[in-house]
């Protein structure tokens, strides 16, 4: 028998009593008609943290996303900031322009956390949400130069970006559907235990940067991209490749940070750190190799990180240590592909340290299912 096909799941639908302005609605995409609009879609009720995705088409002000309050006005208006008459009057967020760290051209993820009351795009630290009440994320056009369109990716396409594991799509995600029952000839081996990857630090992670599955891009100078080592115990093994210029792609070891902003690693001598005291590999003169493997021996015991089997640096500072991935340069972007032990490991693992996490349990053997009994033997 046919698996069942998975359940429909219906797409949101813009609120009808807020939105306003010369727009219209084709399946998933707003097009703004004429200047000005404010599409709004409510997030009511909603708790916890909400992902979504979405493109745009057009000029940078006649298509772009926010998360805002109730509009007080109705008419040809877009977002709120206080600074014009064109304001619908609600407070908000808004992400318009290149310099907000929108992909003008790609695809934009967008974290609103209902607790928190905040906004986060494509990973950067997150806006606080001015103003009370309900929130709504808006399709805004600003400007006469439109018209231009937003598509919209609630969750039922698969995501272009990773969706961290504490946040919800915010809807659309069908239910799988049910595999057949096969007909046995042999029980088969169990799937190996599936792990899922280390994420990182949403709150204290911070800059412009993409990451796409294991993979940290930082699109600005300068960033800091943090993994929790909290409640850690022993030594922790990794390992990683890098692309791009030196100081556009390395990683390093350290503090909670003390900063938040367009900042990378702290190493005291300047103002760029994010004040989060560690240790940094970042240039050959360090032992990095700039083309091939480098591997990873942090030892939360002895407070201490070991790059490629060189001498254990001890790690500064006290509280919990972060595995960091930094661009400290205009000279980027650069790349770093981080392999937490779910793919073979390029280089030898120490006897006594465990792999980050991901390696899989191994599959148990199949045990025959008996058919028929076997003829005896000749006499």
């Amino acid at each position: 028998a046919p698996p069942p096909a998975p359940t429909a799941v219906p797409m949101p639908t813009y609120d009808t009593s807020e939105s306003m302005g010369a727009f219209s609605v084709d399946g998933n995409t707003v097009t703004c008609t004429n200047a000005f609009c404010s599409v709004l879609y409510s997030l009511a009720n909603r708790t916890g943290k909400v992902y979504m995705e979405y493109t745009r088409t057009g000029h940078f002000v006649a298509s772009y996303v926010g998360v805002q309050r109730a509009p007080t006005k109705h008419g040809a208006y877009h977002d709120d900031d206080g600074g014009h008459d064109n304001g619908n009057g609600g407070k908000g967020v808004a992400f318009w322009r290149d310099g907000d760290g929108v992909e003008l051209d790609g695809v934009n993820s967008l974290l609103i956390d209902l607790d928190a009351q905040t906004a986060s795009l494509n990973g950067q630290e997150a806006k606080s949400i001015p103003g009370s009440g309900d929130l709504y994320l808006g399709v805004y056009d600003g400007t006469f130069a439109g018209p231009g369109s937003v598509t919209l990716n609630w969750g039922q396409e698969a995501f272009g970006k990773s969706k961290p594991s504490d946040a919800a799509a915010w809807c659309c995600e069908p239910a799988p559907a049910e595999a057949p029952t096969p007909v046995p000839t042999s029980a088969p081996p169990p799937a190996p235990t599936a792990v899922p990857m280390p994420t990182y630090d949403t709150s204290e992670s911070m800059g412009a940067f993409s990451v796409d599955g294991n993979t940290v891009t930082c699109t600005n100078a300068f960033c800091s991209v943090l993994y929790s080592l909290a409640n850690r115990t022993g030594k922790v093994y990794m390992e990683y490749t890098r692309t791009g210029h030196f100081v556009a792609s390395y990683v390093g070891v350290q503090r909670a940070p003390t900063k938040h902003g367009a900042y990378h690693d702290d190493d005291g001598g300047h103002d760029n750190g994010n004040g989060g005291k560690g240790v940094a590999f970042w240039r050959d003169g360090d032992g990095v190799e700039l083309d091939g493997v480098n591997s990873l021996l942090i030892d939360l015991d002895a407070q201490t990180a070991s790059l490629n089997g060189q001498e254990a640096k001890s790690i500064p500072g006290s509280g919990d240590l972060y595995l960091g991935v930094y661009d400290g340069t205009f000279a980027g972007p650069g790349s770093v592909t981080l392999n937490w032990g779910q793919e073979a490991f390029g280089k030898s693992k120490p006897s006594d340290a465990a792999a980050w996490c991901c390696e899989p349990a191994p599959a148990e053997a199949p045990t025959p299912v008996p058919t028929s009994a076997p003829p005896p033997a000749p006499t």
